[in-house]
């Protein structure tokens, strides 16, 4: 499908009243679901704070669609904000009673600053039959989470009644940003506000999942999460990758100061694992296993062309099991890519590529694995470590010319369990602290706990835990070029966590990054101790 530009508003909705007359504007935010603002459907009953309306359904149209094709609307359960005491909310989200077809959806964005962007909203007053454009410029946040719109110029529309609901795109991208909420009345000001993306997300909890489908469709629902993987293959940016418990694959990426939505990655099979790598300037390696114990391959090379088309790697013919089970990516520079997997059966395995990949060789681990993580500390040099199915971290050292031998790291002490479950592998601040190495860990509790070492200590340091927001279930790392590094972790419940650390700020507290709230000052999960 195509996508809309700035001066098009497919997916803009009319919403009409029993009288048969234009009540408001609303954004077609997924297939069958329709974000515009409470007192257009039923002003009595929003302003008086009440439940939803009583009346069964809705007459909705979209301009754009051939012909008069109607729809019925009605509110969903749990889609019902009426205007509180402080003046909140004032927002309902209306389910079609069919598809709509040959229309995309709105993108939404959070924008990080609001302040004198260009926008562009498409109203209906006075019912003319095609409705008018008005022109506007953001000012700063007031009242109860608005954002204020200034009309531009003393000619032109202004946003007044037949406006509320409308969606407000920014001129820029093409995003709606916000829905128009209410006018100031005096004509001569010209001034109105929205209610911004992340406010309606805020309220109405399923937005915040919303990803986009490889076919220009949106799915909104709750987006739950059983696996993660990160990279930074640009500089200040971030790439995460994340199974589905459903086994789909989704990706959203982190560049300009803020993150783009979540896209669907297209997969022909219930993914398993899941696991990237930056080999060069905005070109990454993203390979997953499946439920059927395959593993294929794809990459973001060259940089701006999108993802390859997935290679399905050849099945492993010299170990107990050929099924691949967890899986790794590292690079360590000048093209390198390597991956490492485990076996159904806990054998260690990896294959790697400079102009070719080879074929798989065996790792010979000790113990039998449960999962695998690898990073490059230096150019030219990878670490590796398994969880065995023990529950014990064993680790060793690629020194350009040979792998040194397995070492078996201590267990952790203070914590509800010593059995480690899932590991992640990052290393940080190549230039200055050269060497710099950190190991993360989740136990069979769901606790976070993790140890490092550098040059200058060579030895790794104690276990250290971490409180986290809930019971962890799988966990990854990454570094950028600023010398961060992410720790991201997919909770028990389905929910994606991240923290940084930098040596000026050391820790930060944990931050949800699953929803449209991240590119908003959301308030970070505090918790009683934040580790080291």
């Amino acid at each position: 499908m195509a996508v809309s530009e700035p001066d098009e508003a497919p997916w803009q909705v009319r919403i009409w009243d029993e009288a048969g007359q234009v009540a408001g504007a609303g954004v077609l935010i997924s297939s069958r679901h329709v974000l515009t603002c409470a007192h257009v459907v039923d002003g009595v009953a929003a302003e008086a704070g009440l439940a939803a309306p009583d009346r069964v359904t809705i007459p909705v149209d979209l301009p754009d669609l051939p012909g008069k094709v109607t729809f019925d609307a009605r509110v969903i359960d749990g889609g019902w904000f009426p205007v509180g005491a402080r003046g909140e909310g004032d927002i309902a989200v209306l389910e079609l009673d069919r598809d709509v077809t040959g229309v995309r959806p709105a993108r939404l964005s959070v924008p990080s600053s609001y302040l004198n962007r260009h926008v562009s909203v498409l109203g209906y007053p006075n019912d003319p039959p095609h409705g008018v454009w008005a022109e506007a410029q953001l000012k700063r946040r007031n009242g109860p989470r608005w954002v204020q719109l200034d009309a531009l110029g003393v000619s032109g529309q202004r946003i007044e009644r037949g406006f509320s609901g409308a969606g407000v795109v920014d001129s820029g991208s093409g995003d709606v940003v916000g829905i128009v909420v209410t006018e100031l009345t005096n004509p001569i000001a010209k001034v109105a506000w929205m209610l911004p993306v992340e406010t309606i997300a805020s309220l109405w909890k399923p937005l915040a999942d919303r990803v986009e489908q490889v076919d220009g469709t949106v799915s909104i629902g709750e987006l739950a999460l059983t696996a993660v993987a990160a990279c930074s293959p640009w500089p200040g940016g971030h790439e995460i990758t994340a199974v589905t418990t459903a086994g789909g694959l989704v990706r959203r990426r982190w560049a300009q100061n803020g993150w783009s939505p979540w896209y669907q990655a297209e997969v022909d099979v219930p993914v398993r694992d899941v696991a990237v790598a930056a080999f060069g300037a905005g070109s990454s390696m993203c390979v997953v296993t499946d439920v059927n114990g395959r593993s294929r391959r794809s990459s973001s090379e060259p940089p701006g062309t999108g993802w390859s088309r997935w290679y399905q790697m050849r099945p492993l013919a010299m170990t107990a099991s050929p099924a691949l089970v967890r899986v790794a990516g590292v690079s360590s520079g000048n093209g390198h890519r390597e991956i490492f997997a485990v076996t159904a059966a806990g054998e260690l395995v990896h294959r790697w590529r400079y102009s070719d990949w080879s074929d798989w060789d065996m790792m010979d681990n000790p113990v039998p694995a449960q999962d695998v993580a690898a990073t490059s500390p230096a150019d030219g040099r990878l670490a590796c470590a398994v969880a065995d199915v023990y529950g014990r971290v064993w680790h060793r050292f690629w020194s350009g010319r040979e792998w040194t031998d397995w070492q078996k790291m201590p267990v952790p002490h203070k914590t509800a369990s010593p059995v480690l479950t899932r590991i992640a592998m990052v290393s940080g601040w190549r230039g200055e602290d050269h060497g710099h190495q950190e190991i993360f860990a989740v136990t069979a509790a769901g606790e976070v706990v993790h140890c490092w070492r550098d040059a200058k200590s060579p030895t790794w340091s104690d276990w250290h835990a971490k409180a986290v927001p809930a019971p962890a279930a799988d966990i990854t790392a990454t570094s950028n070029s600023s010398g961060h590094i992410e720790c991201l972790i997919v909770c028990s419940d389905g929910r994606l966590y991240y923290q940084w650390f930098s040596k000026k700020m050391r820790w930060s507290a944990w931050r949800p990054i699953n929803d449209l709230l991240q590119n908003s000052r959301t308030e970070a999960v505090e918790l009683d101790g934040t580790g080291q």
